[in-house]
């Protein structure tokens, strides 16, 4: 600017509130007839919801590409999972029974189980699953569910379910719908044990309603349409979500428990499955606060 140039370009601003935004900026100089810079002048604008838009956009398609590579290596060692799991079930039925060989067939067979397990959630990211979608109530589905995640979490966990009155149904797998919200529930109860000691009730919230969303809402959520959508809603007085890390939780293999605690596929599981039912997942929280992850439906 100081050689006489136009600048343009994006920067981050505070407001009188103290809270950042992104704004749009054309710097340039004002000269004298002697050409002399005299002044400076500047055209801005507010672009904080299109940044927003932008970065959920590259998001979604980070997680497509990492996708169809998950997808194509997860079938392909899926093949040759099957060969090794079947050879070990062969080979066990002809030793003798309970001899170190047919323990060390058996742990061959179980670490193949997991591995296939693995394989199954990173087809579920990837899209890759066969599906059954049809017209289903989703407070029926929270129904029958509530008393088997009322044992995965434990008694020392509250579960407490607020079901809306007279939704609209809508279309999916319900065995997937099921997954999704079983994954979120242990999601929830990881991160409110993560958080163990403190005096904060622990408690895990799944709430359902029929909301509208308008063209306010959908220009700051990338992939969501308008029009009435079923909204599922669970939330959890865990330690939440750094903003640092809040762009990541659906990266297959990402997590924050310590090594060797889990693999990091729950949350990419559950991305891969909304997006292959046609709905839509995001996350609100901050660190230390209720961490809330929803997930809509639409109406059909």
């Amino acid at each position: 600017i100081t050689s006489g140039n136009t600048w343009k370009g994006i920067l981050i601003n505070k407001k009188k509130d103290g809270s950042l935004y992104y704004e749009s900026a054309v710097i340039f100089p004002i000269k004298a007839p002697s050409q002399d810079i005299i002044n400076y002048a500047a055209v801005k604008r507010d672009v904080t919801n299109e940044k927003i838009l932008e970065d959920q956009l590259l998001q979604s398609q980070k997680l497509e590409a990492v996708g169809q590579l998950a997808g194509g290596i997860a079938h392909d060692f899926n093949n040759i999972l099957t060969a090794i799991n079947g050879f070990a079930a062969l080979s066990q039925m002809k030793v003798k029974k309970n001899s170190s060989i047919w323990h060390d067939l058996k742990s061959i067979q179980e670490s193949g189980k997991r591995a296939a397990d693995l394989i199954r959630q990173l087809l579920a990211f990837s899209r890759k699953q066969i599906i059954e979608p049809r017209i289903i109530e989703i407070n029926v589905i929270l129904s029958e569910l509530e008393k088997m995640l009322k044992r995965l979490i434990g008694e020392d966990v509250k579960l407490r379910t607020i079901p809306g009155e007279k939704l609209g149904p809508i279309k999916a797998d319900p065995s997937q719908i099921g997954q999704i919200l079983i994954n979120l529930v242990l999601n929830a109860r990881d991160s409110i044990q993560s958080k163990a000691g403190t005096a904060r009730e622990k408690k895990i919230t799944i709430q359902t309603s029929e909301r509208f969303l308008d063209q306010s809402f959908v220009q700051n959520h990338a992939g969501c349409n308008t029009g009435r959508h079923i909204l599922i809603s669970v939330s959890d007085t865990g330690s939440g979500i750094s903003e640092d890390i809040i762009g990541k939780v659906f990266d297959p293999f990402f997590t924050t428990k310590e090594k060797g605690e889990g693999t990091g596929l729950g949350l990419s599981t559950v991305y891969g499955i909304v997006k292959q039912n046609k709905c839509n997942i995001f996350v609100e929280s901050k660190k230390g606060e209720v961490r809330l992850l929803q997930f809509t439906g639409p109406v059909p």
